[in-house]
C-alpha cells in the first residue's frame, strides 16, 4: 500500500466522505452538460442519410470539386460560359443547372427531358391546376410523380390486366384510402370542393372508353385500351410521344396516341415497365399498376399513412403492396420518438437486473444516472472540446452501449467489494474500498481502453457518420469508465452506510433470534425476500464454483473442437459464400422491410419508367469527364457533411499555352480510340471544345457580307498565340451560344472563365463511355481502374499546366462501397492490434494476451456470420454495428484473462477455476441484462433499433459463449503457470534503507467499530454466510493454501485432480466475520455462521447480552 499512496489517499476520500464525491461529480458533471447546450445548439436529427457520404477519399474530393464547379457557374457564381455576355442578361433556359438529362448529355437531340417537365408542373403543382378538357373524368391538371401513390399488384395470378383485377383495385381505392377521414382534408379539390380523381388504371380505362366511373367498365373497354396501347407503345419508347402532347402536337405521332395523355400517362406512370416492353414487344401481362392520388408528396399526409398502413388494405383479387406519399424522412423522425419507448424497455429490464444483482435500488439509480452523465460529458468533449459541428442519429446509438458497459461495470466492482467483504478481519472501509479499488480498477481499466479504442480504430473511416460516431463512442465509454472509479464507488458507500440503519436489515437479523414469531407481516416481507435472494445467490455459486468448472475441465477438449468447427464455418460463410456482401442498393433503409414505404423503395421502385428515368437508369450510360483548371480537394470539414469548402483553382494551368493546346487535341483524339469510348452520333461541339474552336478557326477570313474575320480566321494557324486565343474564343463562344437548340444544348462540358478577369480558369472534356451504370462493385471497379489507369498515362506526357487534371464520373455509390470494404477491415485490424497491446501490457503475459485475441476474432467472426446468414450487407449501419462489435466483444475476455493473471496461483487448473469462480456470475449477469436490452427494441418500427437489437443478441450470446467455454478451456490446456510466458520489465532499484522484511502494517485491519462494513443485504451490502475464499484472494498480494474443498469443485472432478497434484492440508484457525452495533442500551455481537455447519444456537452470559454462535 505504501507504493499507492495517491490510491490510499482517495480510497481514504471516499470512506470518510462519499457524499461529497457524489455532490462534486455530479455537479462538475452537470456544468458540463449545461455548457455543451449552451455553448452549442441542440443537435437536431432531420435527415437520417445526412453523413452516409464519403469524404477524404480520392474520389470524394473529385466529387466535391465537381459540385463546386458546376455551382460556381451558376449566375452567381465565380465562373461564367460565355465571357462576351454577362450572365444577368443572359435568357437560356438551360444555363445554370446544376446536371442536364443523361439522354440529352449522350443524344444531343431537341426535345426537352421528362425531368424538366416534371419541374416545370412541380412547380405549379399547388398554385395552378387545370382541368382537362373530357365529358366524363375530370383530372385535376396533369400526372406528375409529386403526387403520392400507392403500387398493387394481384395475389392469385401474376396479370392484373382483366376487369376484375381492375375493378378491385378501384374498390379498394374508394374503401381504404378515399373512405378513410383524414383524406378530404388533405386532397386537391375541385372547384366544387371535391377532392379530384385519382390517375388509375381503371379512370383511364373509363375515360377512353366514355364512362363516368372505373366500377363501370367491361372486358371490352381493356382490350380497346390494349389494342390503343401496343400502336402507340413504341412513340413512347423511341421518345416521340412525350407528356403535353395533347396540348403541344408531337410530331409523326397519331393523334389517338395523344388523346388525354392517356398512353403516355399509362406507360410512363401506371403500368411497370415489363409490360408492353421494346424489349419483350409480346409481354402483354401487367405485374404491377399504380394509383397516384391527388394528394402532394409532403408530412402533411402523415397522419393519413399512419392511418391506413395497419389496414389490411386487400380483397380476393388484389393488395396494396407499397405506398409512396414522399414522408419517409418525416416519419423517421416520429418513430425515432415513439419507438424509444423499446429501448425504456430494455433499460427497465437492465435496472431490474442491477437491482437484483446489488440488492439495492440506490445503486442502481445511481449507475443509471451516472450512464446518463457520461453521455452528457462525452457530448460536451465532443461538440465543445473536439469541436464537432454534426451529430448523426446513429450517435444515439451510443446509449446501448454505455447501458452495457455501465452495467458490466457496476457488476464487476459489487462483485470485487463482495469478495473484500468477505475476507478475514476485512478491516476499515478505507482499506476495504482501497482493496476493491485495486482489482476493479484494473479489470474495467482494461476492457475500457480497448473498448474505447475500437471505437477510435473507426476514426480511420473516410465516411462522416462513422467518424462521428467512433469519436462519440468511445469518448463516451471513457467518461463511464471515470465514472465507475468515482460514481459508483461513493454509492456503494452511502448504500452500505444506509443499509446499517435500515428497518429490513434489522428485520434479518432478528429474525434469527428467539423473537422470530413475532415480527411484523413488513419484517417478515423482508426475511422471506432475503431468504430467496441467498437462496438464488448458493445456487449462483455452486453453478460457477463446481458445476461449470467441472463441465470444462471434462470437456475441455470437446469444447475446442467444436468451438474451432463452429469458427471455421463461420470462415466459411463469411469469407466465401454467401459471404460479406456490399450494398447493392443506393436506397437507405429507415424502416422494417415490411413497412409499405421501404416496400416501395427496395422492392417496386426501379419497375416504373417514371422512377427509371428520375434516377437516369434508361439508356444510362457512364459519362468520362475530364477536369483541368479545379484541384480536386476537399477543404471542408470532413467531419461534418455540411462544410464542403470552396472551389480551389489551379495556378498552373493555362489553355493558351502552345503546348497545353496541342497536347489537349491530340488528348481528345487518343479518347475517342479507346476501348471504353461509346461513339455518339450528331453534332457534340462542347465536348471537346479545342476542336471545335480549331474548326471553327479554320473558317474563311471573309465571308459573304465582305466583313474581315481576321484574327479568327484560317490564316491564323494553330496553336494561337495568347492573345489570339483569348480574343478568338469569347467570339467563338458566342457565336456557339447563338446555335438552335436543336443543334446544342449547353451542358457540363467546355471552357469556364473568371466572371472578374475573364480568364479561362477551368475546362471540361466530357464523352459517354459503353460501360452502363450498375451498383455491381466489380464492374464499377473495373470501370474506373481501366479510365483512371489510362488517363494517369495520358497525363505523364502533358505539359506543366495540363498535369493536374482528374476524371471524375457517377462514382459515389462505388466509392461508398469501397471505403466499406476498405476500412471497416482496417479499422478491425487496428482494433485488435489496440486490444492486444492493452492486454499486454496490463498482464505481462504474452500467452494469455494472445489467447484472448484469438477468442476475440472467433467472436467477431462467428457474429458477423450470423449477421450474413440474416441478410446483412456491409452497408453504413452495419459498418456501425461491425465497430460495435469489436468494441464490446472484448470486454467478457479480458476480464476472465486479467483476474487468471493475479490469481497467483502455480498450476493452470486452479487459475482458472478462481477466474470463472470470482468473474463467472458478473459476466452472466452483464451478458443477460445486455440480451435483455437488445430483444427489447426488436419489436421497433425503425431497421437501426431492430439491426442494433438482433445484433446485440448475437454479440452477446457469442461473446458468453467463447470468453467461458473456449478461452477457458485455452487457459485449462495451455494456460500459463509458474511464470510461463511473462514479460519481464526492468526494475529501478533506488538506494534507500529499507529492511529486507517487508513491514506488516497491523492496524490496517484492526477493527473500528464505527467503519465496520459488513452487512446483510447482497453483492452491496450482503450478509455473509459464505467464506468464499477464491472470492478474496484475489485481492491478496501473495498465494496461500487452500482447502480441497476450496480447491475442487465437486467430489467427482475432486477425484480426477489428484493425480495432478497434492495440496498440503493445513489446519488454521479461522475467523467468522462479525457485526458489533447498539441496540438501545445493550449490544449486540453476531458471529454468522459457515454454510455447512451446525444450526446456530443461542448462548448468554451475563457479560454479553446477546451473543449468537454456531456450534462447531
Amino acid at each position: 500500500d505504501d507504493k499507492l499512496p495517491a490510491m490510499n489517499w482517495y480510497a481514504r476520500l471516499l470512506a470518510n466522505h462519499p457524499g461529497l464525491v457524489i455532490t462534486v461529480v455530479g455537479t462538475v458533471a452537470s456544468v458540463l452538460i449545461i455548457l455543451s447546450f449552451v455553448l452549442r445548439p441542440v443537435p437536431k436529427l432531420e435527415d437520417p442519410q445526412v453523413g452516409f457520404e464519403t469524404r477524404n477519399t480520392e474520389l470524394s474530393g473529385r466529387k466535391i470539386a465537381w459540385d463546386h464547379l458546376l455551382k460556381e457557374t451558376s449566375s452567381a457564381g465565380l465562373l461564367v460560359l460565355n465571357p462576351r455576355k454577362e450572365i444577368a442578361g443572359f435568357k437560356n433556359k438551360y444555363f445554370g443547372r446544376s446536371y442536364i438529362s443523361k439522354r440529352s448529355l449522350e443524344r444531343n437531340n431537341d426535345f426537352e427531358d421528362d425531368l424538366a417537365e416534371e419541374s416545370k408542373h412541380k412547380r405549379n403543382l399547388l398554385s395552378k391546376i387545370g382541368y382537362s378538357v373530357a365529358k366524363s373524368i375530370n383530372f385535376c391538371g396533369s400526372l406528375v410523380s409529386d403526387y403520392g401513390h400507392v403500387v398493387m399488384r394481384s395475389r392469385n395470378e401474376p396479370n392484373m390486366w382483366s376487369v376484375e383485377k381492375v375493378l378491385s383495385t378501384c374498390w379498394i381505392e374508394k374503401r381504404f384510402i378515399r373512405g378513410d377521414p383524414l383524406f378530404p382534408n388533405i386532397c386537391t379539390t375541385t372547384h366544387y370542393s371535391t377532392c379530384c380523381p385519382s390517375w388509375s388504371l381503371g379512370n383511364y380505362v373509363a375515360l377512353l372508353n366514355n364512362k363516368t366511373s372505373c366500377m363501370q367498365i367491361v372486358s371490352g373497354d381493356l382490350k380497346i385500351v390494349l389494342d390503343l396501347l401496343q400502336g402507340c407503345a413504341k412513340y413512347y419508347h423511341n421518345d416521340k410521344l412525350k407528356p403535353d402532347c395533347s396540348t403541344v402536337p408531337c410530331r409523326d405521332v397519331p393523334h389517338r396516341c395523344t388523346q388525354y395523355d392517356a398512353v403516355y400517362n399509362i406507360l410512363h406512370y401506371l403500368v411497370d415497365s415489363y409490360f408492353l416492353s421494346p424489349k419483350m414487344k409480346n409481354y402483354k401481362k401487367l405485374m404491377y399498376t399504380t394509383i397516384f392520388l391527388p394528394i402532394p408528396k409532403s408530412s402533411v399526409s402523415i397522419d393519413l399513412f399512419l392511418s391506413i398502413e395497419d389496414k389490411h388494405m386487400t380483397d380476393l383479387s388484389t393488395e396494396v403492396v407499397a405506398v409512396d406519399f414522399g414522408i419517409k424522412y418525416a416519419l423517421f423522425n416520429h418513430y425515432l420518438l415513439h419507438d424509444a419507448v423499446f429501448l425504456a424497455v430494455g433499460v427497465l429490464a437492465i435496472s431490474i437486473c442491477i437491482c437484483i444483482y446489488t440488492g439495492s435500488m440506490f445503486i442502481t439509480i445511481m449507475t443509471l444516472c451516472g450512464i446518463l452523465l457520461s453521455l452528457g460529458v462525452a457530448y460536451f468533449m465532443y461538440s465543445v472540446i473536439f469541436n464537432v459541428q454534426f451529430f448523426p442519429f446513429m450517435n444515439v446509438m451510443t446509449l446501448v452501449i454505455c447501458i452495457g458497459t455501465g452495467a458490466d461495470g457496476a457488476f464487476i466492482y459489487c462483485k470485487s467489494w463482495h469478495a473484500a467483504k468477505l475476507r478475514k478481519n476485512n478491516g476499515t472501509l478505507a482499506k476495504l474500498v482501497s482493496d476493491t479499488l485495486k482489482h476493479a480498477s484494473g479489470s474495467m481499466f482494461v476492457t475500457s481502453v480497448t473498448t474505447a479504442a475500437a471505437f477510435y480504430a473507426n476514426l480511420l473511416s473516410n465516411i462522416s457518420a462513422i467518424k462521428c460516431f467512433s469519436l462519440y463512442a468511445g469518448t463516451a465509454v471513457l467518461s463511464n469508465f471515470l465514472l465507475m472509479l468515482t460514481w459508483i464507488p461513493a454509492a456503494v458507500i452511502v448504500s452500505e452506510k444506509r443499509c446499517l440503519k435500515s428497518d429490513c436489515q434489522s428485520c434479518v437479523i432478528h429474525s434469527v433470534s428467539e423473537q422470530v414469531n413475532s415480527i411484523s407481516p413488513l419484517c417478515y416481507i423482508c426475511v422471506c425476500v432475503y431468504r430467496v435472494k441467498q437462496s438464488i445467490s448458493r445456487w449462483i455459486k455452486t453453478f460457477f464454483s463446481e458445476v461449470l468448472p467441472c463441465v470444462l475441465l471434462k470437456g475441455k477438449f470437446l469444447w475446442l473442437v467444436l468451438l474451432n468447427l463452429l469458427s471455421v464455418v463461420a470462415m466459411f460463410i463469411v469469407f466465401h459464400y454467401p459471404g460479406l456482401r456490399l450494398p447493392t442498393s443506393r436506397e437507405f433503409q429507415l424502416f422494417q422491410s415490411e413497412s409499405l414505404l421501404e416496400k416501395y423503395d427496395l422492392i417496386y421502385k426501379n419497375h416504373f419508367w417514371f422512377e427509371r428515368q428520375q434516377r437516369m437508369e434508361v439508356d444510362n450510360l457512364l459519362p468520362l469527364r475530364f477536369v483541368w483548371g479545379v484541384l480536386p480537394l476537399d477543404t471542408g470539414d470532413h467531419m461534418d457533411p455540411h462544410s464542403l469548402g470552396s472551389l480551389v483553382f489551379d495556378t498552373q494551368f493555362d489553355l493558351a499555352d502552345n503546348r497545353s493546346q496541342i497536347w489537349l487535341l491530340q488528348f481528345c483524339s487518343r479518347l475517342r480510340q479507346q476501348p471504353f469510348y461509346h461513339p455518339l452520333h450528331g453534332p457534340m461541339p462542347a465536348n471537346c471544345f479545342i476542336e471545335t474552336f480549331k474548326d471553327w478557326m479554320d473558317r474563311r477570313c471573309d465571308d459573304n457580307s465582305g466583313s474581315i474575320l481576321l484574327p479568327c480566321c484560317v490564316e491564323t494557324k494553330f496553336p494561337y498565340e495568347e492573345s489570339v486565343f483569348y480574343f478568338c474564343i469569347s467570339k467563338a463562344l458566342e457565336a456557339l451560344y447563338k446555335t438552335p437548340a436543336s443543334f446544342y444544348t449547353p451542358g457540363a462540358a467546355g471552357p469556364r472563365f473568371s466572371r472578374e478577369t475573364g480568364r479561362l480558369q477551368a475546362i471540361v472534356v466530357e464523352y459517354v463511355s459503353n460501360y452502363s451504370y450498375s451498383v455491381s462493385y466489380s464492374e464499377m471497379k473495373e470501370f474506373y481502374t481501366s479510365v483512371e489507369g489510362w488517363f494517369q498515362e495520358q497525363l505523364l506526357s502533358a505539359p506543366l499546366s495540363m498535369k493536374h487534371g482528374w476524371f471524375v464520373s457517377q462514382l459515389d455509390f462505388y466509392d461508398l462501397q469501397d471505403s466499406l470494404a476498405q476500412g471497416t477491415f482496417v479499422s478491425m485490424a487496428l482494433a485488435m492490434s489496440v486490444a492486444l497491446l492493452v492486454l499486454l501490457c496490463t498482464t505481462l503475459n504474452l500467452l494469455i494476451s494472445i489467447f484472448a485475441i484469438i477468442t476475440i476474432t472467433h467472436v467477431i467472426i462467428v457474429t458477423i456470420a450470423a449477421l450474413v446468414l440474416l441478410g446483412w450487407t456491409l452497408n453504413v449501419l452495419e459498418a456501425v454495428a461491425v465497430a460495435i462489435a469489436i468494441g464490446l466483444a472484448v470486454d467478457f475476455t479480458l476480464h476472465y484473462g486479467v483476474v487468471y493473471k493475479s490469481s497467483h496461483r502455480d498450476d493452470r487448473v486452479s487459475s482458472t477455476f478462481f477466474s470463472l469462480s470470482l468473474m463467472g456470475s458478473p459476466i452472466a449477469m452483464a451478458a443477460f441484462t445486455t440480451f435483455f436490452a437488445g430483444l427489447g427494441v426488436l419489436p421497433s418500427h425503425l431497421v437501426v433499433y431492430l439491426q442494433i437489437g438482433t445484433f446485440i443478441i448475437i454479440l452477446m450470446s457469442t461473446s458468453w459463449l467463447y470468453s467461458t467455454f473456449y478461452f477457458q478451456c485455452l487457459l485449462l490446456v495451455w494456460g500459463p503457470e509458474r511464470g510461463c510466458g511473462q514479460v519481464t520489465l526492468p526494475r529501478i532499484h533506488c538506494n534507500s534503507p529499507v529492511s529486507h522484511h517487508s513491514h506488516i502494517d497491523k492496524t490496517v485491519y484492526s477493527s473500528a467499530i464505527s467503519e465496520s462494513t459488513v452487512s446483510s443485504s447482497s453483492y452491496a451490502r450482503p450478509l455473509p454466510k459464505f467464506d468464499e475464499d477464491s472470492d478474496e484472494e484475489v485481492l491478496q498480494g501473495a498465494p496461500r493454501q487452500r482447502s480441497r474443498s476450496a480447491e475442487f469443485p465437486s467430489p467427482d472432478c475432486r477425484r480426477e485432480f489428484l493425480f495432478l497434484y497434492s495440496l498440503p492440508l493445513s489446519h488454521r484457525k479461522s475467523s467468522l466475520p462479525s457485526h458489533h452495533f447498539p441496540v438501545a442500551t445493550s449490544s449486540n455481537t453476531i458471529i454468522f455462521s459457515e454454510e455447512d455447519s451446525e444450526a446456530i444456537i443461542p448462548n448468554k452470559s451475563a457479560d454479553i447480552p446477546n451473543v449468537w454462535v454456531r456450534r462447531v
